[in-house]
């Protein structure tokens, strides 16, 4: 018979959701922001007002954003659509451009951690959110040390392994605007064996570190990074008001091979 193996992890999450897409573009917007005011202060006069380079900036910045928004529906393809807005390299590089750098540093000073969530949906594509946190302490999970257990029911070669590790983040800025759950702190439990449904124990799992996180929050900072983005922030279900406020929650992934 076929074994299986199957990784569950739990991450502790807390900040507020927004849709991944007007996260994608509104970075490429901002960088095309300071791509137009860099443009529009060198080809013009240099006795010209500021107020008239500002509206010539300002008219470039919006021809910019409507080639962007095509670009985005010109494919449905959500790799592709990465591919082409390039914001995993942007930000492994931090900033290939004098108008990247500069956006980046912008979103850097806001001190705001970004992760991106595909949420599986039934019979359909995930819905790629992203989760923004402002606090720089994140909680945190503890449980029981490390473990290896061999059932060995009825000669069945199987194995379960449970552990808990703490946020492995950075804490630079590049390493917050380019944030997955990996990084976070995580429980995992990893169980292999045949198509017989696994024996797993029962655990107990303590989550830390919220007092410590909502003391931490910086709502301003997450506030200004919304606006300056044009981020579309997403009320979950149950969750009153717009959004804007942290929530504490839970990010659940199974994996089988």
């Amino acid at each position: 018979m076929p074994v299986t193996t199957t990784k569950i992890d739990l991450h502790p999450l807390y900040g507020i959701i927004a849709t991944q897409k007007s996260y994608l573009i509104g970075i490429r917007c901002l960088i095309a922001t300071h791509h137009a005011q860099m443009m529009a202060s060198r080809i013009m006069p240099p006795y010209f007002p500021d107020e008239l380079v500002s509206t010539v900036a300002d008219r470039l910045a919006d021809f910019a954003e409507l080639q962007i928004r095509s670009l985005w529906d010109a494919t449905t393809d959500w790799d592709d659509r990465l591919l082409k807005f390039g914001i995993a390299q942007l930000a492994k590089v931090g900033g290939r451009t004098p108008a990247e750098r500069a956006a980046m540093a912008q979103l850097e000073n806001l001190n705001v951690a970004v992760i991106s969530i595909p949420i599986s949906k039934c019979a359909d594509r995930p819905a790629h959110w992203i989760h923004l946190s402002a606090a720089d302490i994140r909680p945190q999970f503890y449980t029981n040390k490390p473990s290896t257990r061999h059932p060995g029911t009825r000669g069945v070669v199987s194995w379960l392994r449970a552990y808990c590790c703490l946020d492995t983040g950075t804490g630079s800025g590049r390493d917050r605007l380019d944030f997955v759950p990996e990084k976070l702190a995580v429980d995992c439990i990893v169980f292999q064996r045949d198509w017989e449904p696994p024996s797993v124990p029962v655990r107990l799992v303590q989550f830390d570190g919220l007092e410590e996180a909502t003391k931490a929050w910086k709502q301003d900072d997450v506030e200004k990074f919304v606006a300056l983005l044009k981020i579309r922030v997403v009320a979950t279900a149950g969750e009153k008001g717009d959004g804007m406020l942290p929530k504490i929650r839970l990010l659940h992934v199974i994996k089988g091979e």
